[in-house]
């Protein structure tokens, strides 16, 4: 409406050639974490499909700076709030995405459990998030936006921390509370994270910084799902001589199993501990002091 907009509002011209070269630029790094996980981080193809996209992103970056108009206006990035959020936010996001990965593998083949009862066991995570949710809006009003983003990281890096003992072993019910932990610490976070950052940008940058948020989630799912791929491939290739997870399957049930679980279980390991570190270096960057209260 007119009354939001103000009267200084005028009309800008749509960023042809910055849209064209961001989205270059994001879809070929993004085809090149798909190619990799797919791959070897050493395939030529790889490092093409990189280095195009990097390119592209300096060509953005290079005609944002000279723009009347830019798309994407790299003054934002002055804002501390606005910064630092994003950043902890493509933490969170990236941590989330390997526990979207890579769970689902552990309850089936870790732990011998059907899909249906593995859909169950997960869906404590996303069920904590949508109950916190509406609690953290209020909180974040109320309370410094900082102090519960930064907490709620910290939780998620016990979650993980717990998570990454996980083995054959564990029951059903230790699943579902660490994963109701989990979705505990991202729902504190979510919310007070998404108050600081939109709160922080001028009107008329509103709609550029709400685009942003969806693209550092894009990110972060991408960036975390090539993460626990690379990490757990690792231990899996020295003993399947193949780099994917859906290869994990066809091992099951020959004499190369047990050799195979344990490789998987190892990634999964370590790929759960870096998810914890992760949380805690996002938790010391949410921690900054930067908004106004």
């Amino acid at each position: 409406p007119e009354s939001f907009k103000g009267s200084s509002v005028r009309k800008e011209p749509f960023d042809f050639p910055g849209a064209i070269t961001f989205a270059f630029s994001i879809s070929l790094l993004l085809l090149a974490l798909a190619t990799a996980q797919k791959r070897t981080w050493q395939s030529s193809l790889v490092g093409i499909e990189f280095l195009s996209g990097l390119v592209f992103l300096t060509l953005f970056i290079w005609w944002e700076r000279r723009a009347r108009f830019p798309l994407l206006d790299l003054k934002l990035f002055r804002i501390p709030a606005f910064t630092l959020g994003n950043a902890a936010r493509w933490i969170s996001f990236i941590t989330m995405s390997i526990n979207v990965l890579l769970m689902p593998f552990f309850i089936q083949l870790g732990m011998r459990v059907d899909p249906l009862q593995a859909g169950f066991l997960v869906a404590p995570t996303p069920l904590a998030m949508g109950l916190l949710a509406p609690l953290t809006g209020w909180m974040s009003d109320k309370f410094l936006p900082e102090r519960l983003c930064s907490l709620g990281l910290i939780i998620n890096a016990v979650a993980f921390l717990s998570l990454s003992f996980f083995s054959a072993e564990t029951t059903s019910l230790t699943v579902i509370l660490c994963l109701s932990v989990l979705g505990f610490g991202m729902g504190l976070f979510q919310t007070p994270n998404n108050n600081l950052l939109m709160s922080s940008l001028p009107r008329q940058r509103l709609g550029v910084g709400s685009s942003f948020l969806s693209i550092v989630r894009g990110l972060g799912n991408a960036g975390g799902a090539a993460l626990a791929a690379t990490l757990v491939s690792a231990q899996l290739v020295a003993v399947t001589g193949q780099t994917s997870l859906q290869n994990l399957g066809g091992h099951l049930g020959t004499e190369d199993e047990a050799l195979v679980l344990a490789a998987f279980l190892q990634g999964y390991h370590y790929t759960y501990l870096t998810a914890a570190v992760l949380c805690l270096v996002g938790a010391a960057l949410s921690a900054i002091r930067v908004s106004g209260r």
